[in-house]
Order: structure tokens, then sequence, then C-alpha cells
């Protein structure tokens, strides 16, 4: 007599949930199948994303890379966040925060500290551009950069922690 519709609505509420599927079986029991949330990131510091890119009210103590964005962005943003960060293996570098403006402009920070400013158009090409350049400059040996803006056509700019000599037109 359990009303199973009813009984899916009640599991998919618990926090870790995703999907639920549940079943008679005759004569006496149910069957209870839950496909449970597998966070990926933290989104806009109050909630989680999952593998899918859905925001989902939960907590984790583990160190979760950090997403932001618009309301109902957060699949676009795991998208994004997948992809640059399979460029990014080549300099042996991770995400840590992705950002997405009301603009929809991309700006990123990686585990060494430096953000990477990628603007709204030819997000991916412009990183490309500096994964190929990053590990054959020599500024990048001798200097601790700490902003990189990859908007330009044909280049970009750097700007360095203080205390070192500039290397380039950048933002302070």
């Amino acid at each position: 007599t359990v009303d199973l519709e009813h009984t899916r609505r009640s599991f998919e509420q618990l926090p870790w949930v995703r999907k639920v599927s549940v079943r008679r079986h005759f004569p006496w029991s149910l069957e209870v199948t839950l496909e449970e949330h597998v966070a990926m990131a933290r989104w806009n510091g109050v909630a989680l994303v999952n593998t899918y890119g859905e925001v989902f009210a939960g907590q984790s103590n583990h160190a979760l890379p950090e997403f932001n964005g618009e309301p109902d962005t957060s699949i676009q943003v795991a998208a994004m966040y997948v992809e640059l960060g399979k460029q990014l293996e080549a300099l042996k570098r991770s995400i840590v925060q992705i950002n997405l403006s009301p603009r929809f402009a991309w700006q990123l920070g990686l585990d060494n500290g430096m953000q990477l400013e990628l603007g709204r158009e030819q997000v991916q090409q412009r990183l490309a551009r500096f994964v190929a350049v990053y590990p054959y400059s020599v500024a990048t040996r001798a200097l601790q950069i700490n902003y990189v803006d990859l908007r330009y056509h044909n280049g970009f700019a750097v700007s360095q922690l203080a205390g070192g000599s500039a290397t380039g037109a950048g933002k302070p």
C-alpha cells in the first residue's frame, strides 16, 4: 500500500541523493536503488556541484575546487573546468578556482597561485597559446608570476609578485 512516487520524492530530499528508483517486489518488499551525488566542486561558496554539473545542497570536508557563476550556469562552468583542466595537464597544473562573470568572461585560479584572465571569446585557444609558450619562457623560471591576461589577440600580459622586475604590461 506504499505510495511509490511519494517514497521516491522522500529519498530525493536527502542531500547526497541524486536519483532514486523504487519498485515493488511482490509479495512483501520494495527495491530501492539510489544514485548518490559525487562532489566535483564547491558552488559560489554555499553549495556543491556534482560531476554532471548539477548544484546540490551538501557539505564536504574534502579539498574541492571553487566554481563561481550566475545561477543556472553550473553545467557550463563544470564543462569548461574539465576542458581547461585537460589543457593544463601539460604544465602539471590544476584549477583551484574557475569564475564565470555575469558578462560571461572566464577567469582561472591555478594551484600555484597564478590567476589567468581568459575573457569571453576563444577561451580554449587563448589557454592553448599560454600552455604552448609558458614552459619555454625564460622569464617564468626567474619570476613569481601571479597574473596573466590572455585577452589580447597576439599575446598576453604578465604581472609578477611585488619585489621583482617588470616583464611586460600587465595588471598591477
